[in-house]
């Protein structure tokens, strides 16, 4: 985690600033047992993780003591371009995840997965956080696959942010993906 908030940092420092960090707490319980990651823990581990990394962006000498982080005071450089630190964008779906974009995140990733209403989802989270003196939260969508429907989803779900996905194939099939997205913002916008 302390190489993870270095590196977060110095992609910050060398993009001047506009480095955006996503996380997640992951679904595939399998591949979380391999990597060492207790799936019923996977949550408090990532509120922790997020709340130690923004200690050693933010703090000269930081120090962290919880369950799964434990680190007496450190000095870790370089700090972000950006103050106080990054945004985190946490990812998931549903109410659970406006609540830990409340807890300890600065914007949303909602997902294509799971049975929820985004739109609804979405005034929440602005609501919520308007209520606790908190910034209006970001939201960037990154739907499943790109095209008039997912574009036409994000934009009445009132996101600020779609990012189209484009699968990394030869240059013939991503300059085809991309007319596909040009055309899907042409339909969008009229």
């Amino acid at each position: 985690m302390v190489l993870t908030a270095k590196a977060a940092a110095t992609l910050d420092q060398i993009s001047g600033g506009r480095f955006d960090f996503g996380v997640g707490s992951g679904w595939n319980f399998e591949e979380l047992r391999t990597h060492g990651v207790d799936p019923d823990t996977r949550l408090e581990r990532l509120r922790e993780g997020v709340n130690a990394m923004k200690a050693i962006w933010v703090d000269e000498e930081a120090e962290f003591h919880g369950s799964f982080y434990d680190f007496p005071p450190v000095w870790v450089w370089p700090k972000p371009a950006q103050q106080p630190h990054p945004p985190v964008y946490v990812a998931g779906h549903g109410p659970a995840a406006v609540d830990r974009v409340l807890d300890y995140g600065d914007g949303w990733l909602p997902s294509h997965r799971g049975n929820y209403d985004m739109k609804k989802l979405v005034a929440d989270l602005r609501t919520r956080a308007a209520g606790l003196g908190k910034s209006r939260p970001p939201v960037t969508f990154i739907p499943k696959s790109a095209g008039p429907e997912a574009l036409e989803y994000g934009l009445e779900s009132d996101v600020d942010r779609i990012l189209m996905p484009i699968a990394p194939n030869s240059l013939g099939e991503v300059e085809a993906a991309l007319d596909r997205c040009l055309a899907a913002c042409a339909l969008a916008h009229g």
